[in-house]
């Protein structure tokens, strides 16, 4: 090969070095369609509504209809002008929507030591209607990862309910079931709820 061709093409390459370089800097497209790594799928909501088509399905709402979507029959009963008054959480815990109260991520316990952690500060282990709740009316879904966590209560000798799915963002198709169980004397962290005070 001459020199001349040879320098043609590492001038070449390092051009479309660079350019790819380039393109790898350069920042994040806010909307680009968010990716499930559990399910492998792009999260597409065909009608704008929040909620991924996939999750729309899983729930059996139509996922081309904006006014059809997960919880929305519970909407009017959760709205802010329902006559509650506004909510007042206890020292550490703060608001989760509507009435519910949600701590920080509690310590590394069994489920017996858990329950009693959660009762030292007159609330409980959070279970699978607040976790619920907090993914359908909330967008912290991603900050509540049920993944391994404890979701009291009790399901059969010596099982209790845990979390085995990834939340991973708002509206993430696994809020529809995310639940399993786990051995009583397992180690793992959970969160504690308390309604309104």
């Amino acid at each position: 090969m001459s020199t001349e061709k040879l320098a043609v093409r590492l001038c070449l390459a390092l051009a479309l070095g660079f350019a790819a370089a380039g393109a790898r800097a350069a920042p994040p497209d806010e909307h680009a369609i968010p990716f499930d790594t559990e399910r492998g799928i792009d999260l597409v909501d065909s009608d704008g509504d929040t909620f991924p088509d996939v999750t729309e399905e899983i729930e059996t709402t139509d996922p081309h209809d904006a006014s059809d979507f997960p919880g929305r029959r519970l909407v009017r009963r959760h709205r802010k002008d329902s006559g509650f008054p506004d909510i007042a959480c206890r020292p550490g815990f703060i608001q989760a929507g509507s009435r519910l109260c949600i701590s920080e991520i509690q310590g590394n316990d069994t489920f017996q030591d858990a329950a009693f952690q959660c009762r030292t500060q007159h609330a409980y282990v959070c279970g699978y209607t607040e976790l619920r709740f907090l993914y359908l009316f909330t967008n912290l879904d991603a900050s509540f990862n049920v993944s391994g966590r404890w979701l009291g209560d009790w399901t059969g000798d010596d099982q209790v309910l845990c979390g085995n799915r990834s939340i991973t963002s708002d509206n993430d198709p696994d809020i529809a079931n995310f639940e399993g169980t786990c051995d009583r004397s397992d180690f793992r962290a959970y969160w504690c709820c308390h309604d309104d005070v």
